[in-house]
């Protein structure tokens, strides 16, 4: 699914990531599958940067993902690193 490991935009990475958890929902993808491929996005500094100001998803990335996939992300990045992501918007 992932077309990129390092993203150009925002828009990118947030399409990838809007199809990956969606795909998850459908059930074709393990929760591990959808933990490994968040990691992976979040652990290349350029793609934090696209989507993260501080501990703020980006106004643009929040909207293209929506309330219920931005919790999901948030839920993968807390288990990832907790003390990195604990304060996370």
């Amino acid at each position: 699914w992932m077309r990129y490991m390092q993203y150009q935009t925002v828009n990118q990475v947030a399409d990838d990531l809007k199809q990956l958890i969606d795909s998850y929902w459908r059930l074709e993808q393990s929760e591990q599958q959808l933990y490994n491929s968040i990691v992976a996005v979040f652990s290349e500094t350029k793609n934090r940067a696209l989507i993260l100001r501080g501990l703020s998803f980006k106004a643009g990335f929040e909207r293209i993902l929506g309330k219920k996939r931005l919790e999901e992300i948030k839920k993968v990045l807390v288990r990832y690193d907790a003390e990195l992501y604990k304060g996370l918007n």
